[in-house]
């Protein structure tokens, strides 16, 4: 993983660039919750959740455990440290061994 994307600032950068507006999240899981009705879920995969935006998200619309797995450890402490009390979110890091980073 390159420096630039594991540093403390990258993880404040990313998480910055992410946010969209209360009504486009809104909506998006509207659409995500006419797909896959939440019924339908016990467990979410986030795979390259970042600092937990969308993670968040998934947790609370779909009441269930969400595991988030990004490749950087500031990313995935910054979303451990946004993350309410009850929101049931795994946090992994995944052996470099995992991801291809061409």
């Amino acid at each position: 993983m390159t420096k630039t994307y594991d540093s403390l600032d990258a993880a404040g950068s990313y998480e910055q660039a992410r946010l969209m507006p209360g009504c486009s999240m809104r909506q998006w899981m509207d659409l995500l919750l006419a797909a896959v009705p939440p019924n339908a879920i016990k467990t979410l995969l986030d795979l390259g959740c970042g600092t937990g935006h969308f993670s968040f998200a998934l947790a609370e619309a779909y009441q269930c455990r969400v595991l988030a797995v990004d490749p950087s450890q500031p990313m995935l402490e910054k979303g451990r440290l946004a993350a309410r009390p009850g929101q049931d979110i795994v946090w992994r890091q995944p052996p470099n061994s995992c991801f291809d980073e061409t």
